[in-house]
C-alpha cells in the first residue's frame, strides 16, 4: 500500500507544480483537428454524425460529444463560452487517464517480478516525465492509447496467471477500444492476438471463442458502416495520400512542388489526380473524378462546417475513391524508384527516435516547461542536443490557429534507441525459452507479447506515417520502459517472488 501511496503523491505534487508553471489544458483541437467532428455537430447531431463517420476512429469523438451533451450549461447566454468551459473541464477526465496509467505500469511491473524498489522508482520516474504532462493536457486521444496499451498487457498478464476467462474477454474488449481510436489496431490487429492468445490457452480453445464474440460482432459492424458510408471496408484514415506526400517529398529533395509533370516522371503511368496536390479539398478534387450528390445529412451538415471554417472534409466519400488512387500511383513510384523507400525508412526511424515532446501541437505548453522538458530529456531519454522550434505563425481567413509552425529537431533518444536493441534481444531470447525450453509462463508469455506489440506498432507507424512518428511513438514509451526495465532486473536484482 504505501508504494501505491507514494506514487499518488507523486502524481499529484508533479500536477500541482506543472500547474503552478502555467501548464493548462489544450481543448483547441476540437476547433481546428480534421480527426474531430465539429463541436456544434457533437453538441446538435451527435448520434446522426457518429454513424455517419467514417474517416477516422470514432472513440475521441465519442468521448467529446458525450462530455459536451452531458456537461454543457443550456442556460447560458453565450453557446461558445459555456462550450469552451465544458471542453476545458475534460483536463480531469485526462488526468485521471494517467492517473489510472502509472498505477497500471507498476502493476505490470510487480507482476513480471520486478524488484520492487526498481518499480517503485521506475513509476516515480515515469510520473515526473513532463511529455507525459504535455499529452495528458493536450486533447487528442495519445494519453487514452496509452492507457489502453498499458491495459491490454496488464490483462493478458492476468490472464496467463489467474486462467481466468474474465481477463481474456477484458483482453478482447481492450483491443476493440484500441480500434476505436487509432486504426492500426485493425481486424488484422485482432486476429493476430486471438492466435497468441489460442496458443497460450490451447487447453481452453472453447472459452475463449466465446470471448471474441462481443468485440467480433462490433467489428463486423463497424466495417459494415464504413462500407455504408465510404463503399470501403478498410476506409479509415488515408494512409496512401499520406505516402504520396512522403514519397513525393522525398523523390523532390523536399520541394513543395507536389505535382509529377517533371520529365522525371514521363515514363509513369499515373492518373491525373497525381497532379493534384495531397489533402486538398473537394473544390478541387471533384473535376477530376466521378462523385455522387446522395450525401446524408451528417455528412452535408460536415461538409458545410468544414468549409464555413475553410477546412477540407476528409469525411465525403469522394476520398475514400481518391485514397484508392493514391495507392496505386504510391505503388508504382515505389516501384520505378526503390531507393525513395530506403530513404523514406531512414527518414521516418530517425523521426521516430525523437522525444515526443518535439511536437509542435505541444509548443504553448512546452515553452512554459522548456528548461525541465530539455533536463528531463538529457537524463531519462539520453537525448545529446537541444531541440529547438522555430514559430511562425500566419493568419487565415481571420482563424486564429497555428497554420504553420516549423520544428528543428537535433536530437535522438538514445534511451529509445537502446530499448529497440533490448527488443530484438528479447524477442530472440523469449521465442527460445517457450518453443526449444518450454518455458510457458506468464512473464515470459507477457514479454513475448509485450515485444511483438511495439514492433507491430512501430513499424505501421514507420510505414505509413509523414511526420509527427515521434508524437505517434509516445503511447508504447511506457512499454518499452517496461521491457528494458525487466532486463534491467534480470541483469542487476535477484527476482522478487511473491
Amino acid at each position: 500500500m504505501i508504494s501505491y501511496f507514494l506514487i499518488t503523491m507523486s502524481f499529484v505534487f508533479t500536477r500541482i507544480f506543472f500547474y503552478y508553471l502555467g501548464v493548462g489544458f489544450d481543448y483547441t483541437p476540437v476547433f481546428w483537428s480534421v480527426q474531430i467532428i465539429g463541436p456544434d455537430l457533437l453538441d446538435k447531431h451527435f448520434l446522426e454524425s457518429i454513424l455517419n463517420y467514417w474517416f477516422y476512429p470514432i472513440g475521441l469523438n465519442i468521448i467529446i460529444g458525450l462530455w459536451i451533451n452531458i456537461f454543457i450549461d443550456t442556460n447560458c447566454n453565450n453557446y461558445y463560452v459555456c462550450l469552451a468551459t465544458s471542453l476545458s473541464s475534460l483536463k480531469f477526465f485526462y488526468l485521471f487517464l494517467s492517473y489510472v496509467s502509472l498505477l497500471i505500469f507498476f502493476k505490470i511491473l510487480i507482476n513480471l517480478k520486478i524488484n520492487k524498489k526498481l518499480a517503485l522508482f521506475s513509476t516515480l520516474i515515469l510520473s515526473l516525465n513532463p511529455t507525459f504532462v504535455l499529452y495528458e493536457n493536450h486533447l487528442f486521444y495519445t494519453s487514452i492509447i496509452q492507457l489502453l496499451i498499458l491495459s491490454l498487457i496488464l490483462f493478458l498478464c492476468n490472464s496467463i496467471k489467474y486462467n481466468k476467462i474474465f481477463y481474456i474477454f477484458l483482453f478482447f474488449i481492450n483491443i476493440l477500444l484500441l480500434y476505436f481510436f487509432r486504426s492500426y489496431f485493425n481486424i488484422f490487429f485482432f486476429i493476430l492476438s486471438f492466435l497468441f492468445i489460442i496458443f497460450i490457452h490451447k487447453n481452453n480453445i472453447k472459452n475463449v471463442l466465446y470471448c471474441i464474440i462481443v468485440p467480433m460482432v462490433f467489428f463486423i459492424i463497424i466495417l459494415a458502416n464504413n462500407y455504408r458510408n465510404s463503399g470501403y471496408l478498410f476506409a479509415q484514415g488515408l494512409p496512401w495520400e499520406a505516402m504520396t506526400v512522403k514519397y513525393k517529398n522525398i523523390l523532390y529533395n523536399n520541394s513543395n512542388d507536389f505535382s509529377l509533370e517533371s520529365k522525371n516522371y514521363n515514363n509513369i503511368k499515373l492518373s491525373t489526380i497525381s497532379k493534384i496536390e495531397p489533402w486538398s479539398d473537394y473544390k478541387t478534387y471533384r473535376n477530376f473524378i466521378e462523385t455522387s450528390n446522395n450525401y446524408n445529412s451528417a455528412i452535408i451538415l460536415n461538409r458545410k462546417y468544414r468549409f464555413s471554417k475553410n477546412q477540407p472534409n476528409y469525411n465525403l466519400p469522394i476520398y475514400a475513391k481518391i485514397n484508392n488512387i493514391r495507392k496505386d500511383d504510391f505503388l508504382k513510384l515505389i516501384y520505378s524508384y526503390p531507393k525513395a523507400l530506403i530513404y523514406g525508412y531512414g527518414h521516418g526511424i530517425l523521426n521516430y527516435l525523437q522525444p515526443a515532446s518535439s511536437n509542435h501541437f505541444l509548443i504553448d505548453n512546452y515553452f512554459k516547461i522548456q528548461k525541465y522538458v530539455q533536463t528531463y530529456n538529457h537524463i531519462v531519454y539520453l537525448s545529446l542536443k537541444k531541440h529547438s522550434f522555430d514559430k511562425t505563425y500566419y493568419n487565415n481567413n481571420d482563424l486564429d490557429v497555428y497554420q504553420k509552425i516549423n520544428i528543428k529537431i537535433k536530437s535522438i533518444s538514445i534511451t529509445i534507441l537502446i530499448c529497440f536493441f533490448v527488443i530484438l534481444f528479447s524477442i530472440m531470447s523469449n521465442f527460445y525459452k517457450i518453443f526449444i525450453n518450454s518455458k510457458r509462463n506468464d512473464v515470459n508469455f507477457t514479454i513475448l507479447y509485450s515485444t511483438i506489440l511495439i514492433c507491430y506498432y512501430s513499424f505501421i507507424t514507420v510505414t505509413f506515417t509523414v511526420a509527427e512518428i515521434n508524437r505517434i511513438r509516445f503511447p508504447i514509451d511506457p512499454l518499452l520502459f517496461i521491457v528494458l526495465i525487466y532486463y534491467l532486473n534480470k541483469l542487476f536484482f535477484k527476482q522478487h517472488k511473491k
